[in-house]
């Protein structure tokens, strides 16, 4: 008999909102401690033909909205078969407070789509976003499956911080480009940056470029700009720093030829090593010239600092060796005889000297022919 009356009362409840809302455009139902159940099975569809309005639920309550809240498993769809465009609105964007949360095992955000933005956050929002993933295992990813897409991170910001990783982690924190082809950059649209790669370091390793099989180009301030390198210019700490250290035929080149350049090699209570072969060159193209007629002959690849000359079979009392580029100060040069006509002199009763300019190295002799000396000069 109760069921009975509760079927009735139901069935009024229901008679009486249907002549409401098929009676008056604006018909209103007001209702207390309600229940509205269904039999297992059934499909229960509220407000099915309205098309233009709108339906609210739970508008002005301070209590909790729940949906779904039961511990069976269920499939909540919210606009999932709407073929128009829609807009779907979880949370309020102007209200002061309150968390809006997204809880699950597994959790999509547009899983599906196939056009259109993803936007997560807001452009104007002055609070914080923050992505949590796995705290201690698991693989978190972002944009995981993208193959040809332009991924901006921070793209439009013009200032505060941009953080990639954890300072306190112990972790690796990897970025990888392109395996096969392209340009791989960071921050290349840096104008007036200031840029720091690991800085704050206090030990482990830093690397830049391949430790591997690399066969390519790596450069370390390659503008054309005026720039000053510094490299292990800091603190107190001794250094030591490496180039081309590996043991392998290294080719290595420092400083350049071009214009006033100059290259200051220091030492302090220590000392230069050089080891292996030497070879000095440079002040420009070398010039013979004697006091007579003739004209000696400089061996191949003859400098300002070094070389071999041997003069002419006229006799002449000098032989004269004008550089191309000028020495910074008049140089220190030691000269000796490379044949018999030479020695010969030097062990004379006038001997031979050397006067030097900023410009020439003079060999002063006796007038004699086809003497043949070798030399090398320092700038002081």
């Amino acid at each position: 008999m109760k069921n009975i009356f509760k079927g009735l009362g139901l069935g009024i409840l229901v008679l009486a909102f249907s002549f409401l809302v098929s009676n008056s455009a604006s018909a209103a139902l007001t209702l207390s401690n309600l229940t509205l159940d269904t039999a297992a099975g059934d499909a229960f569809t509220l407000a099915p033909t309205n098309s233009t309005g709108t339906i609210t639920i739970g508008g002005a309550n301070t209590g909790g909205i729940s949906i779904g809240v039961g511990t069976a498993a269920k499939t909540i769809a919210i606009g999932s078969t709407s073929t128009g465009a829609e807009s779907i609105t979880i949370g309020n964007a102007s209200a002061a407070s309150g968390t809006n949360s997204l809880n699950g095992y597994n959790v999509a955000i547009a899983q599906a789509a196939t056009v259109g933005t993803l936007t997560v956050g807001g452009a104007a929002a002055t609070g914080n976003v923050t992505y949590n993933g796995a705290v201690t295992g698991g693989a978190n990813s972002l944009f995981g499956n993208s193959t040809t897409s332009n991924i901006a991170i921070g793209g439009a910001l013009t200032s505060g911080t941009l953080t990639l990783g954890n300072a306190a982690a112990t972790g690796i924190t990897v970025i990888s480009g392109s395996t096969l082809a392209g340009t791989n950059t960071l921050f290349d649209a840096g104008t007036t940056s200031n840029i720091s790669l690991g800085a704050g370091l206090l030990g482990g390793t830093l690397n830049l470029g391949g430790t591997g099989l690399m066969t390519g180009t790596v450069t370390i301030a390659g503008g054309t700009g005026a720039q000053t390198i510094n490299m292990g210019t800091g603190g107190t700490g001794i250094k030591t720093i490496n180039i081309g250290t590996g043991a392998i035929g290294n080719v290595v080149t420092i400083g350049t030829v071009t214009g006033a350049s100059s290259l200051a090699l220091n030492a302090g209570s220590g000392e230069v090593s050089i080891a292996g072969k030497v070879k000095l060159s440079g002040n420009g193209t070398l010039t013979e010239s004697e006091a007579g007629t003739g004209s000696g002959v400089n061996t191949a690849n003859s400098s300002g600092m070094v070389g071999i000359v041997t003069g002419s079979s006229t006799a002449t009392t000098t032989i004269v060796e004008t550089v191309g580029t000028a020495w910074a100060h008049a140089p220190f040069c030691t000269v000796t005889p490379a044949n018999a006509a030479a020695a010969a002199l030097v062990g004379g009763a006038t001997g031979m000297y050397v006067t030097t300019t900023v410009n020439a190295m003079t060999i002063n002799i006796p007038s004699t022919a086809s003497t043949a000396w070798s030399w090398h000069c320092f700038d002081n």
